[in-house]
């Protein structure tokens, strides 16, 4: 049997090894790059504004921008919400089980951002500069 952790972190991988530059989808593109930045930045500003902003936000940003949609798929997927409609409960749900969303959110949030820190190279990467 798996922690909820460990469910969260295969999951999480399962959406952010395909942005990966040695896989064949996005290879490096500025697709990967923004993913990368949303993903970096993204658990923070659940923390400062709030779940249901964050992911009013996401979806505001999300009709021009396909890396910001693509965040908040992922997110529902490693939520594994089957079933429910998580960008609706994030606005309608009572108090408890929205305190209980935002933790596991900041959770699943927190392993995108690790994946794709590990595996999306930072625009510095990619330009060949080094980190000191």
């Amino acid at each position: 049997m798996k922690t909820r952790s460990q469910n969260y972190a295969e999951r999480a991988w399962g959406c952010v090894h395909p942005l990966h530059p040695d896989a064949s989808l996005l290879v490096a593109s500025s697709d990967a790059k923004d993913y990368r930045s949303h993903a970096m930045s993204l658990p923070v500003m659940i923390l400062q504004c709030g779940l249901a902003q964050t992911v009013a936000f996401v979806q505001h940003k999300g009709v021009e921008d396909k890396s910001y949609r693509e965040w908040l798929e992922h997110l529902h997927l490693v939520l594994d919400k089957a079933g429910s409609n998580f960008v609706s409960d994030s606005r309608t749900v009572g108090v408890m089980d929205y305190m209980l969303l935002t933790r596991q959110a900041l959770e699943a949030a927190s392993w995108l951002k690790r994946y794709a820190e590990a595996l999306i190279p930072a625009s510095e990467e990619l330009r060949g500069g080094s980190h000191a």
